[in-house]
């Protein structure tokens, strides 16, 4: 068994981890797990290298493979404070909260008030973006120009969400959700 600390979460993984009576391995990769309750609401476990995202809570690890240990098949059990997943035990006891719906009005005040700020901070976010985010998404572009002009692009996302995989409905156990997305 292998003990890990959550460093941090958001309001929703805390709720997952409040409302949640049974749960499954939904899929894994090597610094991320899905898991997908009872309600079909998702919790994302992640290292740190990856970093938070809405739905996530962050563990500490010096193996950052440590998700290579779970499998579809591993055992889930929860309560509002652990997470038991396949050989790993998750304490979240100590995990401070991170809320990841910005402040809106304040930065509107602040880039209202001083509108070089904005191409700024545009600066700084494309010397900091870590390839594969979706910061990709802006500093590539018009991506979405790209994707809504391809016929094939648009019946993949129409068929995914035709089919109510977006909610998780007909999802088999240990497999993804991914469109047919065009790649550059």
């Amino acid at each position: 068994m292998v003990t890990l600390t959550a460093l941090s979460l958001t309001p929703s993984a805390r709720d997952w981890l409040a409302t949640t009576t049974t749960a499954r391995v939904l899929n894994t990769f090597d610094r991320a797990c899905n898991l997908i309750n009872q309600d079909k609401a998702i919790l994302a476990l992640v290292t740190s290298e990856r970093g938070l995202n809405p739905f996530a809570m962050v563990v500490a690890s010096a193996d950052p493979t440590i998700f290579q240990a779970v499998s579809a098949t591993s055992a889930v059990s929860v309560d509002a404070r652990r997470l038991a997943v396949g050989p790993l035990q998750i304490n979240a006891e100590s995990a401070s909260l991170w809320n990841p719906v910005p402040d809106w009005p304040a930065l509107r005040e602040m880039f209202a008030d001083h509108p070089a700020r904005f191409e700024e901070l545009a600066n700084t976010v494309m010397e900091l973006a870590i390839g594969g985010s979706l910061l990709d998404l802006y500093l590539t572009p018009r991506p979405l120009a790209r994707l809504l002009t391809r016929p094939s692009t648009a019946t993949s996302l129409r068929s995914v969400s035709s089919q109510g995989a977006a909610s998780g409905e007909g999802v088999p156990e240990g497999a993804g959700v991914r469109p047919n997305l065009p790649r550059n």
